[in-house]
């Protein structure tokens, strides 16, 4: 099951957004909540955007839930099996038909119908009431037909006999089964957890890793393995390497691993003999503040930092890094960057709607980053100090090569980067690249501001239609013809031309 999560910009009229696959670990859960920037106070905000095993409460409104609730019930329907994961359905399509659920289904009822599901009668590979119908007479499931002569029967419509019979029984078809749904009656199991969704950002523990015996003679001791969590005592943790015949607990074997911190993984980690290192790195973790977390792992994504060593001298020096959190995007930090410098009466409402390709220049002028979890600037800087103008030399006055591609039925030249409107001569155009989760080219619009993968620059304007964009599949992205030019090249009025010719080899326009 995937849920889309959403958290409310603390100042502007926006939202934090990220997406999560559950069931999902108490660590990766606490991750999702730090993107979303959310802290003690918050409301989270949810959405079912895909459920293979229920696909009818997809974008339904779920209420009274919270994620430990919703964490659970993606448990359970992972443990469901196949017919009672369709009897489930049907018990849902039934009353749904009946009226309910129109403005959503309570947290506690959708828990509720994963259970009281083992007695339904149920019928496989009939799909329809014609079949239905046929299986009564079959089967002598109407004593109204008893002792009817198997002339008579043959006059009996199938069809409305299969209609009656699912009047009787409730009945639903779905997925190849008939389920009667008649006898079901809701289960009251469920109670309110009284969890609430900030108890994800309390973490007790940072690490946890599955330890045995090491193998021997290459056999393996996983099926003896146990879950011990970080920070732990030292002797503590060689006590239990003792329990599982080893010594000390370098000495043991791990097959499991988990982590809060997504760029400590199992790799960054590697072997036994650097459990102290991991130890150490839990506890200082354990110790920072909440906004201390999300600070680190800003810095940690900075730095590509997947080394233990590094990640602990980053730990020791969060202090003397600035950050803001509540920023995704360069044109959002851009705005809050002239709010925060500009004379304390500015309304900020004039800054609202402000969008500037400088945006990424003052990033750079700064020299910090975006990261998923905000900005954060180098080490010893200031996100908010005044900085002089800056204008970095631009692939296109630097005179680079840019590939040429086909599109849209006209030959561009392509770049991966952005390109300011203001170094763009007035006779081209120039449109921009979206990147989704599976392809690297998803759309083609005008300006781009998240998920930027190129820059197009054109000859003839582009048709973007009413919504704007062009959306890009595997026939209609943009084909890299195998050559390059330069910008110079392109003004020419023969460039089709000639670059035709140096397809067959005849001129070269390098």
């Amino acid at each position: 099951m995937k849920i889309q999560l959403y958290n409310k910009h603390p100042k502007y009229n926006e939202y934090f957004y990220t997406e999560l696959e559950m069931p999902a670990t108490r660590y990766v859960i606490h991750d999702a909540l730090q993107k979303l920037r959310f802290f003690d106070g918050d409301t989270l905000e949810f959405n079912i955007s895909e459920c293979p095993e229920f696909p009818e409460i997809k974008g339904m409104n779920v209420d009274r839930a919270n994620i430990f609730d919703l964490n659970n019930y993606a448990y359970r329907l992972n443990e469901m099996k196949e017919y009672d994961l369709v009897a489930m359905r049907a018990v849902f399509t039934r009353r749904q038909s009946e009226g309910m659920y129109q403005d959503g289904i309570m947290m506690g009822e959708l828990i509720n119908l994963t259970y009281g599901l083992e007695g339904l009668p149920s019928l496989v590979n009939i799909n329809n009431t014609l079949q239905l119908g046929q299986f009564v007479i079959d089967n002598d499931m109407n004593p109204d037909l008893e002792g009817l002569d198997a002339s008579v029967l043959d006059l009996i419509d199938r069809n409305a006999l299969g209609v009656h019979q699912v009047d009787i029984d409730n009945g639903v078809f779905i997925d190849g089964y008939y389920i009667a749904t008649a006898n079901y009656e809701l289960p009251d199991i469920y109670k309110d957890s009284h969890l609430k969704d900030s108890s994800y950002i309390k973490l007790e523990k940072v690490f946890a890793l599955e330890i045995s015996k090491a193998p021997e003679d290459d056999l393996s001791t996983e099926e003896s393995a146990e879950w011990i969590t970080l920070p732990i005592n030292k002797n503590r943790a060689n006590l239990i390497a003792r329990r599982h015949g080893e010594q000390r607990i370098e000495s043991c074997a791990y097959y499991g691993f988990d982590s809060a911190i997504p760029q400590i993984d199992r790799f960054a980690f590697g072997k036994m003999e650097d459990f102290d290192k991991l130890n150490e790195l839990a506890e200082k973790y354990l110790n920072m503040s909440d906004a201390e977390r999300i600070k680190y792992k800003a810095v940690l994504d900075r730095y590509c930092a997947t080394d233990l060593m590094q990640a602990l001298t980053i730990a020791d020096s969060i202090q003397h890094y600035d950050f803001y959190p509540y920023a995704e995007r360069e044109d959002q930090f851009f705005r809050e960057y002239l709010s925060m410098i500009s004379d304390s009466r500015l309304d900020t409402r004039w800054t609202d709607a402000i969008c500037s390709d400088d945006s990424e220049n003052l990033l750079r002028a700064l020299n910090a980053r975006i990261t998923d979890y905000g900005v954060i600037s180098e080490m010893g800087g200031n996100l908010f100090e005044p900085v002089k103008y800056f204008k970095p030399i631009h692939p296109l006055t630097d005179s680079k090569d840019f590939d040429v591609v086909e599109v849209c039925g006209q030959l561009g030249l392509y770049i991966d980067a952005r390109i300011p409107p203001g170094e763009i001569p007035e006779d081209l155009y120039k449109y921009e690249f979206r990147h989704g989760d599976e392809e690297y080219f998803s759309t083609l619009e005008k300006n781009v501001f998240v998920n930027h993968s190129g820059t197009l620059i054109t000859r003839k304007p582009i048709d973007l239609g009413e919504s704007g964009y062009i959306s890009l599949n595997l026939d209609t992205s943009p084909n890299f013809i195998g050559d390059s030019a330069r910008l110079e090249d392109f003004l020419e009025s023969d460039f089709d031309e000639r670059f035709s010719q140096n397809q067959s080899g005849d001129i070269s326009l390098s």
